[in-house]
């Protein structure tokens, strides 16, 4: 599914070609279709499935805080830099 995405999306920043091959590619419904064909055959979570769940979660929660805190120490290091260091 993201292989799908990344094609559309590395072509489709070629102007005008970028924009066919989009119409033409179809990322999402080509992702739709393999979730219905996996869900065809599903079958219960397991302990393992939650485990991995949890863990990309923590993941993406810890890059979102430190981006978060990032920005607001390059924020504030442009306020000190352009004027908050009156005398």
């Amino acid at each position: 599914m993201s292989l799908n995405i990344l094609i559309n999306e590395a072509i489709g920043i070629i102007p005008i070609v970028g924009d066919a091959f989009s119409f033409w590619f179809k990322s999402n419904a080509r992702n739709y279709e393999l979730l219905k064909r996996h869900t065809a055959g599903s079958r219960a979570s397991t302990t393992s499935d939650w485990v991995f769940v949890s863990i990309v979660l923590a993941l993406l929660l810890i890059i979102f805080l430190v981006s978060l805190a990032v920005s607001f120490w390059l924020l504030a290091q442009a306020v000190k830099l352009l004027g908050g260091a009156r005398s």
